[in-house]
């Protein structure tokens, strides 16, 4: 029987499946629901506890537009080989593959991988322990970062005392600022219009404690893939958004802004 183990991206866009088939045949399938992801180019891959990318080679499935991590990556080429590729799963927290969307140009998906050890490892893609270099620094990363967290930044100290309900009104008011902003960089995608595709995709933003947008995400779908895409990409258009107002600094949030596709004719 074929063993695989999946995990959805943080946008909802795309699964990533390492596979173990039944022909020996290893790889990891990213599988990307109305996207074309290019097979023409390497791909980069960026896991969150190591400060650089590398490159991994991409090809195309014979039965369909989805592509896979090849297991035979190119060492000439400087290519990340896909055992060291999986051996630095289980010590990370996420990892980001930059990958090239036909008509969308390069994108930036994220993945999660708590977890991930004990399932590879059951699927036959890991050898037991094959984590245990990754998991230690890990571990020493995690104690630095608990060290830190006790020592609170100047912009924690000298947070402004706000309630909740004013929080609540400063917040409405802030995305009420953002979803003007946005509104001037919305298209509508010719392919959903041609098919009549509406919906309303809610984009998560991460407001840093310095009131900077550091991070977008999609936080709930429109139905529409292509849509769901669109709503990341005109938050990417309206960059650099305007910074959470002063009362709001000092401490780091989500705000959730919904974006509207609506046909005019509907």
């Amino acid at each position: 029987m074929p063993r695989s183990a999946s995990v959805l991206s943080d946008s909802g866009l795309c699964r990533l499946q390492v596979e173990q088939r039944i022909n020996a045949a290893r790889l990891a399938g990213i599988y990307c629901p109305g996207l074309k992801v290019s097979p023409y180019a390497d791909i980069e891959v960026k896991f969150d506890n190591l400060s650089t990318s590398d490159k991994m080679r991409v090809e195309k499935f014979s039965n369909g537009d989805d592509v896979y991590i090849s297991s035979n990556q190119f060492t000439y080429s400087g290519q990340l080989q896909y055992d060291e590729f999986l051996r630095r799963m289980p010590g990370a927290k996420r990892v980001a593959l930059l990958l090239t969307v036909e008509g969308a140009g390069q994108h930036w998906i994220a993945f999660s991988l708590a977890g991930s050890e004990p399932v590879l490892t059951k699927i036959g893609a890991l050898a037991s322990g094959g984590g245990g270099t990754q998991k230690i620094i890990q571990k020493k990363k995690t104690r630095t970062q608990i060290s830190n967290q006790t020592k609170p930044s100047i912009a924690q100290e000298s947070a402004p005392k706000i309630d909740e309900t004013q929080g609540s009104r400063l917040r409405t008011t802030y995305g009420q600022s953002i979803s003007m902003e946005i509104k001037r960089y919305q298209k509508y995608p010719p392919a959903a219009q041609r098919r009549g595709w509406e919906g309303t995709a809610e984009v998560l933003l991460q407001i840093a404690d310095d009131g900077k947008v550091n991070g977008i995400s999609l936080g709930k779908s429109s139905g529409h893939a292509i849509l769901d895409q669109e709503a990341l990409e005109i938050v990417r258009r309206a960059s650099p958004l305007p910074q959470a107002p002063p009362d709001l600094r000092g401490r780091a949030f989500e705000l959730s802004v919904p974006i509207v596709f609506r046909l005019l004719n509907s």
